[in-house]
């Protein structure tokens, strides 16, 4: 086993086979240490869109609390979906009670399509494509992101490192009847690969879509009733 790995990074199953069978691993113009190496940025910034919505979730379990804590007429049901899906959903059929469902629609819509967009990234594999620029030149490589792990979802080819294998990332947001989107910004996962760039503007929406659920949390305020101590137990 090979022991030359950089620490904390995301090793390949395809690296470790070959660090097991050097002979019959299947791509012999590929470098998995330094795959792992020169995607630790890329890990890093997926990490962090992951932590992002995590917060965001946080964010939207408070303001469903809150409307259910102060609201004095009847409500609907708690969500029974978990996750931050769940909860944005959650929040979406409460905040017609308080008839400001309405001018929230973008902040409702940026949100869905930032957790839309974790979902995808959470089943997502970095891949780092080389490539030589003459025969007697070092590898030169190139990254991408994969979409999908299950070939079926996203019509993978079986060579794992052909150029060839992009597919789509499903658009976010079209495909379980969300909110009028169009003017959100464009998603460059519709293309099937995305760059350490194309990470950090995810991160930079995500931190848009905290914003738009503080948005949410302050108009939801505002309509709510003060809070007594002495009318609810829990």
């Amino acid at each position: 086993m090979s022991v030359k790995w950089p620490p904390l990074v995301v090793r390949t199953w395809q690296g470790v086979l070959h660090g097991r069978d050097r002979e019959n691993f299947f791509d012999w113009d590929h470098d998995p240490e330094q795959e792992a190496t020169i995607s630790r940025r890329m890990h890093e910034l997926r990490g962090l869109v992951v932590g992002q919505v995590a917060e965001i979730e946080s964010a939207l379990l408070d303001i469903a609390s809150e409307i259910r804590d102060r609201h004095p007429g009847p409500l609907p049901n708690r969500q029974k979906q978990k996750g931050a899906g769940g909860a944005l959903n959650d929040v979406r059929k409460l905040l017609p009670t308080l008839l400001v469902d309405d001018g929230l629609a973008r902040e409702l819509a940026l949100i869905d399509q930032v957790i839309r967009r974790r979902n995808k990234l959470m089943h997502a594999r970095i891949h780092v494509g080389f490539s030589r620029l003459g025969p007697h030149s070092g590898l030169e490589p190139v990254i991408y992101l994969l979409h999908e792990n299950d070939a079926a979802e996203a019509s993978i080819a079986q060579g794992v490192y052909s150029h060839t294998n992009e597919a789509s990332f499903a658009q976010d947001s079209q495909e379980e009847g969300d909110d009028d989107e169009s003017d959100l910004p464009e998603d460059e996962m519709e293309y099937g690969q995305i760059g350490e760039f194309g990470l950090e503007r995810y991160l930079e929406e995500a931190y848009a879509a905290l914003e738009a659920a503080v948005d949410i949390w302050q108009k939801v305020d505002q309509m709510l009733p003060e809070r007594n101590i002495h009318s609810r137990t829990g």
